[in-house]
C-alpha cells in the first residue's frame, strides 16, 4: 500500500528529528557529549530523506506531496547548518517547526491517498489514530524529551519550563488515551 510506505518513512524521519531536537537541547545547554550522537542522528535523518526522496520520485505526483517535502528538506538543511549557533529555545522552536511540518505532511498524504476520507467508520477511526492521534502524541512526548534534556543538563528548571513540561506530558497522555479509544472503536 502506497500510503503505508510513505507513512512509515515519514514516521521514521519524525522520530529521528525529535531525537535530534532533544540531543541539540542537551548540547546547547552545555553537554558536549551530545556532539557525536548528533552527528550519528544526522546520518539517520539523511537516510530517511533518501528513502522519502525515492518514494517522492516514484509516487510524489500521485500523493501531490513533493513541493511540501522539498520545503521540509530545505528547513532541515537550514536547521542542521545553524542550530549550533542558536539559543536552546531558538533550536527547540526551529526543530519543532520541522516536526510540525512532518506531521502535516503525514496528514496531507493520508488525505491525498483518500485513506482519511474512508466512509467506513471503523476504517476512519483506525486511520485517524495512525495518521493523527499517535503521531501528535509522539510529538508531545518528543517535545517533553527536549525540555527534560535541557533541564537535566543545566540541573535547573525555570517555572515556565515546569509548566510547559506538565502541559506536554498531559497532551501526550491525552493523545495516547484518545488513540486507544479510537482503536477500541475500530
Amino acid at each position: 500500500m502506497l500510503f503505508r510506505s510513505y507513512d512509515r518513512a515519514m514516521l521514521s524521519l519524525l522520530q529521528h528529528m525529535q531525537q535530534h531536537r532533544g540531543m541539540a537541547s542537551g548540547l546547547l545547554n552545555g553537554d558536549g557529549s551530545f556532539a557525536p550522537r548528533l552527528e550519528a542522528m544526522e546520518a539517520k535523518i539523511a537516510k530517511d530523506a533518501e528513502a522519502i526522496d525515492a518514494l517522492e520520485r516514484e509516487h510524489g505526483e500521485v500523493l501531490a506531496t513533493t513541493v511540501r517535502w522539498n520545503a521540509i528538506k530545505k528547513s532541515w538543511l537550514d536547521v542542521r547548518g545553524n542550530f549550533k549557533g542558536m539559543t536552546p529555545p531558538q533550536s527547540f522552536a526551529a526543530h519543532t517547526t520541522i516536526t510540525q511540518s512532518i506531521l502535516d505532511q503525514i496528514a496531507y498524504a493520508g488525505d491525498t491517498s483518500n485513506l482519511t476520507v474512508d466512509p467506513d467508520l471503523d476504517s476512519y477511526y483506525l486511520m485517524n489514530t495512525f495518521v493523527g492521534k499517535l503521531p501528535d502524541a509522539s510529538e508531545s512526548t518528543g517535545q517533553a524529551r527536549a525540555v527534560g534534556t535541557g533541564v537535566a543538563t543545566r540541573k535547573s528548571m525555570e517555572p515556565a519550563e515546569r509548566a510547559n513540561l506538565m502541559l506536554l506530558i498531559s497532551k501526550s497522555e491525552g493523545g495516547y488515551k484518545t488513540a486507544m479509544v479510537n482503536l477500541d472503536k475500530a
